[in-house]
């Protein structure tokens, strides 16, 4: 049986353009960018595959549970006679590897997963439920006419429209809608680290840089005592990202 991720709440519900319960309506779920069906499972166990479209009950409810294999999908919402209402694509299970994009670790940034669709000076949204990625106080690096460095200052997620709802500050310059690319820090919050819990090394005792994201305290750096974070090749400092020596 395959490994599964979920993809959508318990008992999602969906409503119609107006506002009302989407009673029998279809949930279809496709491979990311293309037309060719991708299976999605009822249960953790990958035991049972849903119908597909899945059918929506009285209450506008996926009846099952709704987890995916690893790997994007595109999910398409439609009334009961197949209108379409909504398509949203590039949407990834809770906590699928594929969803990080490891070979981007280049330094203390990595690839966000998501694609991101400018709202507004200061906002964008991505397709799913990325606020585990986007949490409050994160810096991001946004691609767009130029690099703009942002720190996150609210994240929301909407189940009627599948999306997640950005909002940054920008160290300068405004979001324009060439963003294409957000890649992340790998420290999941800034600078917020609780006390006490870090581990101490001095620089000869560093462990390995593998995984990026590993957060340690370093007592003898040459630059006095410092909080340094991993990489996935060097341990570097939080205070001026230089490599800890």
């Amino acid at each position: 049986m395959p490994t599964v991720y979920k993809l959508l709440p318990e008992k999602q519900t969906f409503f119609s353009g107006s506002g009302t319960m989407l009673s029998g309506g279809k949930l279809y779920t496709y491979a990311a960018g293309t037309s060719t069906p991708k299976d999605t499972y009822t249960e953790i166990d990958g035991a049972t595959t849903n119908a597909n479209p899945i059918i929506l009950n009285a209450r506008g409810e996926v009846p099952n549970g709704v987890f995916g294999t690893t790997g994007a999908y595109k999910l398409v919402l439609a009334d009961s006679a197949d209108a379409v209402i909504w398509t949203r694509d590039n949407v990834y299970g809770e906590g699928d590897p594929a969803n990080v994009d490891a070979t981007a670790v280049t330094s203390e940034w990595i690839a966000s997963g998501y694609t991101p669709t400018r709202t507004g000076n200061t906002t964008f949204t991505t397709p799913g439920d990325s606020t585990g990625v986007f949490k409050v106080g994160r810096r991001l690096k946004c691609a767009d006419a130029s690099t703009i460095y942002a720190t996150v200052t609210a994240a929301s997620y909407s189940a009627i429209d599948v999306l997640t709802t950005v909002t940054v500050k920008t160290d300068s310059g405004s979001l324009s809608s060439a963003l294409n690319r957000v890649d992340v820090h790998v420290l999941s919050d800034r600078l917020s680290v609780p006390a006490g819990i870090v581990e101490s090394y001095a620089v000869a005792g560093l462990p390995g840089a593998s995984p990026a994201g590993q957060v340690v305290f370093v007592s003898d750096e040459s630059g006095g005592a410092v909080l340094a974070f991993s990489d996935g090749t060097n341990w570097r400092r939080v205070t001026d990202r230089a490599i800890v020596s």
